[in-house]
């Protein structure tokens, strides 16, 4: 699912302008700080809230990828590597500035003070992991990835599912076990398979190629606790598992907020 789906999303209970800002003045020091003294800030797109104002506690609610296979979220939610950042199934996915957010209902975000954010180093997380597929001479995207991932599940171990983390986790071992005794030889027939590409040119099992390629620190992903330290001179999609205050651009829109919540 791309970034201008995920930015979209709603689990928001409206709130009133009151609570909105009194939240921000108590739990929000660093994201109003770092709003009111260098414009810096996080945004996303909402069609579900009517009004202007909404609190929004990720870690309440799990999401899912709609319309797509939802392996690299369970993969990075449960990765050792990735422990310390927010989980994605568990998050607000945004962007870092206004134009990273899909008309017309655009909101800036405040999450609670020392909130994990994961920051990508592209624009959209799905073309976020090109710098361990440079390495194998490939350009591929996050869709690219869950077919292929699909594709050897179903030629191994005979099903699919992204249901959840110990079935997909199951799936990886059992092709695994099947690769070690049968060999290789179903591998080199996935002609257009990236990742049977990648097993079979650096002697990997299925297991190390994906821990391989969606290595934070290998594709640059960055991990911060305040929106101060947003890069500010290109687009990225970020995600917060903090609970966060949103308030429409329309709201925003010269000093006024900033006077409401000085």
């Amino acid at each position: 699912m791309r970034f201008a789906n995920y930015i979209t999303e709603g689990r928001t209970q409206g709130v009133t302008e009151d609570y909105a800002i009194n939240f921000i003045k108590k739990n929000c020091g660093q994201a109003r700080k770092a709003f009111m003294e260098k414009g810096i800030a996080l945004y996303r797109g909402h069609i579900n809230l009517s009004g202007d104002y909404g609190l929004i506690q990720p870690s309440k609610y799990e999401r899912t990828s709609a319309n797509t296979s939802n392996y690299y979220t369970l993969l990075m939610d449960n990765s050792p590597k990735w422990k310390n950042y927010p989980k994605r199934s568990q998050s607000i996915i945004c962007g870092n500035t206004k134009s990273a957010a899909y008309p017309p209902n655009i909101f800036i975000v405040f999450p609670v003070d020392n909130s994990k954010i994961g920051v990508c180093p592209r624009y959209d997380l799905w073309d976020s992991f090109q710098d361990t597929y440079k390495r194998e001479r490939s350009s591929v995207d996050m869709s690219m990835f869950n077919e292929g991932l699909e594709e050897i599940l179903r030629v191994y171990a005979k099903r699919s599912t992204d249901i959840s983390w110990s079935a997909l986790h199951k799936l990886i071992k059992l092709t695994d076990s099947e690769i070690a005794k049968e060999g290789t030889s179903k591998l080199r027939s996935l002609d257009y398979n990236s990742l049977a590409k990648i097993m079979l040119s650096n002697k990997m099992n299925l297991s190390e190629v994906l821990d391989y390629i969606i290595d934070p620190v290998a594709n640059n992903f960055k991990l911060i606790t305040n929106t101060d330290k947003l890069p500010v001179n290109r687009i990225r999609e970020c995600w917060t598992d903090g609970d966060s205050i949103i308030i429409s651009t329309d709201n925003a829109s010269g000093n006024s907020l900033k006077r409401r919540i000085e």
